[in-house]
């Protein structure tokens, strides 16, 4: 964040900070040097981060998409979903998106266990990184491919609210 960023080119301050816990607002800045106990949520993103690492492939790929005609249906259906309590974003266009490309290619939807055997997976399930003051954490929209449009993004407002008031559970992450 541009924040960070500051926080980063900030020099050091001649007094060591005395506060040997983190407030949920910080960004890890002043803190080198520490050894702190994991919160409950650090933990289980840490856990499902090693997991997925471990299970899924990690595939990274560019594409140059031209969203103009996205932009245009976002803008005339933005209205009719702030009134149904959703916001129509361009993330709900992409998660959508990637629901219907797993749909058509059920082989991508797969994860691997500890003995090496491939799970193919029925429901599709697709975790939305939400950034909050305090980190990022990727709540999951579970059975993503039994909702319409309208349906992901009224799960991705609720996850992300949830997520901002800590109110997630660790079953949603």
């Amino acid at each position: 964040t541009k924040r960070d960023l500051l926080t980063h080119l900030e020099p050091p301050s001649a007094a060591p900070s005395r506060r040997s816990t983190p407030r949920s607002s910080d960004t890890g800045a002043g803190l080198a040097g520490q050894t702190l106990p994991m919160s409950v949520m650090r933990r289980k993103i840490a856990e499902h981060m090693v997991l997925s690492k471990r299970t899924s492939a990690h595939v990274h790929t560019v594409f140059e998409v031209n969203y103009s005609r996205i932009d245009q249906i976002r803008k005339a259906k933005k209205a009719e979903y702030e009134a149904a309590g959703a916001k129509l974003t361009y993330l709900s266009f992409i998660t959508k998106a990637v629901v219907d490309a797993l749909r058509q290619v059920p082989v991508l939807n797969a994860s691997l266990d500890a003995n090496n055997n491939v799970t193919y997976h029925k429901q599709i399930n697709v975790g939305v990184a939400v950034a909050l003051d305090w980190g990022l954490i990727v709540p999951v929209i579970k059975a993503a491919d039994e909702k319409n449009l309208l349906g992901i993004s009224k799960a991705i407002v609720d996850l992300a609210e949830r997520a901002r008031q800590k109110q997630l559970k660790p079953d949603d992450v």
